[in-house]
């Protein structure tokens, strides 16, 4: 079935997925500590670049200083044969050193009170390889599961109505265990950009751990009520 769309229609939608692509170029800016006049040329990567919508937006943001030295649609892939190159034991392409990055922001949904909160535990732009771990506690006494979320996002966002869940787990806990009882969550990304995830509740010789994959199978409703984890305050 052929769908018609206008000019008009198609340019919107495209607008939307540029302003989030503005704000990713944004967020690595503040990372770095730099501004956008510090910026000397923007190279045009990938074909959606010749929508002439984009290079419209970018014109009359950047003006002389956009790029077209390179072909868009060979960009990724000259790119991929250098850095495949660099870290193969052939002769080095290039001198500088080359460190991969962790993406996006990635964390933990935790319980503050009564309120879900997105905890990051690996921040974007991350070196990697990179392991992090949280210090957590479960919420009540007699508690018999905790769902863990594992979350994804651009930039460092609490507010789990604005981040990505990209793990759900429900991990069974054996009975007698005491609300505030320690849970350590580890995050794990290797320098394939795999994340590996880990849990361990140490006085009770519970563990999991698995490579997380895109999961869906608990309803909204099923998430409110869940029992959770809660950040954790040693007592002294």
């Amino acid at each position: 079935e052929k769908v018609t769309i206008s000019r008009e229609e198609f340019e919107e939608m495209v607008r939307r997925i540029y302003l989030r692509t503005e704000s990713a170029f944004y967020s690595v800016l503040d990372y770095m500590g730099l501004e956008e006049k510090d910026v000397d040329r923007v190279i045009l990567v990938g074909g959606s670049t010749q929508i002439p919508y984009i290079r419209t937006a970018l014109q009359k943001r950047f003006g002389d200083r956009i790029s077209y030295e390179l072909d868009p649609n060979k960009a990724v892939a000259l790119g991929a044969a250098l850095y495949g190159a660099y870290i193969s034991d052939e002769k080095k392409p290039v001198s500088e050193k080359v460190q991969d990055i962790c993406g996006y922001a990635i964390g933990v949904i935790l319980c503050d009170g009564n309120t879900r909160k997105n905890h990051v535990m690996i921040p974007p732009f991350a070196p990697i390889p990179v392991r992090k771990s949280k210090r957590c506690a479960t919420k009540d006494s007699n508690q018999r599961k905790i769902y863990l979320e594992i979350t994804e996002a651009v930039n460092e966002e609490e507010n789990p109505e604005y981040v990505n869940i990209i793990c759900e787990q429900e991990i069974a806990l054996p009975p007698g265990v005491e609300a505030n009882t320690p849970v350590d969550v580890i995050l794990e990304v290797d320098d394939r950009q795999m994340l590996r995830v880990y849990v361990n509740i140490p006085e009770k010789q519970v563990s999991w751990e698995c490579d997380v994959k895109r999961v869906s199978g608990l309803t909204k409703e099923e998430m409110k009520l869940a029992s959770g984890l809660v950040e954790y305050a040693k007592v002294m």
